[in-house]
């Protein structure tokens, strides 16, 4: 039979229960709210006044994205923080911003530089993804966790490439390379195959130190392989002394860059010569907003003040830019809390079926394998530029299909 005090404790311990059971929902209410509204840290890795690689206009664009996309809500309720880290365009600096990503407990990277090799070890182990990334190494077409919007570097020389391949004049191709750079040297390697596939000749790549002034000797060497097409992959200091020389000279050989190292600010270090380039892009130029795509990130940029300035209007700049709206774009495919792992599982979900439209600049398929040589990037588009009147003009105003050119096509 309970007694008075029995039936007190028996109360008591109820009691207890139901509080300690309101306490335990109330926190784990409370530790789900805190999750859903913590920033969302995108890492924007690249150089920042550095030899290679230098992109400072990246960390300012994604920010500018940031910033509109976290006036509708960020990614599922939580805002986006971006964080920027200066790779030094070495392997050395590359991997000290892998390292800042984990302590920094970042849930994305936007990475450019050629040293990812050095990097992904480190953040893969964390579980730390590339989302939207821009392609470069040959890594990072094999990579597990990157998912790029566009196939990248090798893109850019591809598509101009391709360009210069339809004069039928230009029948004989060479490479100017940098010594000890992985990147550098395998992007040739993709142009000198369309060269070869298309019954045109490769006369040979010749690789230079890392920022060589003096040309010299390199176009006595030149001379001998009497190119109609010099594709180069050089950095930028390189590539102004060699169009210097070749001012000097007055050799007619057409010169291949890439957008994502030469742009329109960069004109007057062209020696005059600038007719003589033609700039292979992923994207069109900050000009072409009949575009939609374009149209908005001017928008953007407009609204963060960032219009102003040529340096952010440059194509790393659009990259950066279009990068974080994809996980915006992606954030809206995850059922649940948007976290690294469920944006990683939606983008498994994301094949030519069901692609991601990023404003009509890309049709974005992440789970849709590509070719065997470039399995993360399943469609790859390019164009080329020329320069008229110191500003970018399309040659092409519908895109090359680049894997079409090679012949090779994405896995079914």
């Amino acid at each position: 039979m309970a007694t008075p005090f029995t039936r007190r404790r028996r109360w008591v311990a109820a009691a207890t229960k139901a509080v300690c059971a309101v306490a335990s929902a109330t926190a784990l209410t409370v530790g789900a709210g805190a999750q859903a509204n913590a920033p969302f840290k995108i890492m924007v890795i690249t150089g920042i006044n550095t030899i290679a690689n230098n992109a400072p206009e990246m960390p300012k664009t994604a920010q500018a994205a940031a910033d509109a996309i976290n006036k509708q809500g960020g990614l599922g309720g939580r805002p986006i923080q971006i964080l920027s880290c200066n790779d030094n365009a070495d392997a050395t600096g590359t991997a000290a911003c892998g390292r800042q990503a984990v302590d920094e407990k970042v849930d994305n990277i936007i990475q450019y530089d050629g040293f990812t090799v050095n990097s992904l070890p480190i953040t893969n182990a964390a579980g730390i993804p590339h989302l939207g990334s821009f392609p470069f190494n040959p890594n990072d077409y094999f990579d597990k966790l990157t998912f790029p919007v566009t196939a990248g570097v090798t893109a850019e020389y591809l598509a101009a490439t391709a360009v210069l391949l339809a004069d039928k004049s230009n029948k004989r191709f060479a490479g100017l390379g940098t010594q000890g750079s992985l990147a550098s040297n395998q992007t040739l390697a993709v142009p000198q195959t369309l060269v070869r596939q298309k019954g045109r000749s490769w006369t040979g790549t010749t690789l230079v130190p890392r920022g060589l002034t003096d040309f010299g000797p390199v176009i006595q060497k030149l001379r001998g392989q009497n190119p109609d097409v010099i594709v180069s992959s050089m950095v930028p200091v390189s590539v102004f002394a060699l169009m210097s020389q070749l001012a000097q000279f007055g050799l007619p050989w057409k010169v291949i860059l890439i957008a994502a190292n030469i742009n329109e600010p960069d004109v007057p270090n062209l020696a005059g010569k600038e007719s003589q380039v033609t700039v292979g892009t992923i994207l069109p130029p900050y000009s072409a907003t009949n575009i939609p795509g374009v149209a908005k990130f001017m928008s953007d940029l407009k609204a963060a003040g960032l219009d102003g300035d040529p340096n952010n209007l440059k194509l790393n700049g659009m990259y950066a830019w279009l990068g974080v709206w994809a996980l915006k774009q992606l954030s809206l495919r995850v059922k649940g809390a948007v976290t690294s792992q469920s944006l990683v599982a939606a983008a498994k979900k994301v094949t030519a079926k069901n692609p991601i439209d990023l404003f009509g600049l890309v049709k974005w398929a992440p789970g849709a394998k590509g070719p065997a040589v470039f399995p993360n990037v399943a469609a790859a588009y390019g164009y080329a530029m020329k320069f008229v009147n110191g500003k970018f003009q399309l040659v092409n105003k519908t895109p090359v299909d680049l894997w079409a050119q090679l012949g090779i096509k994405p896995k079914q």
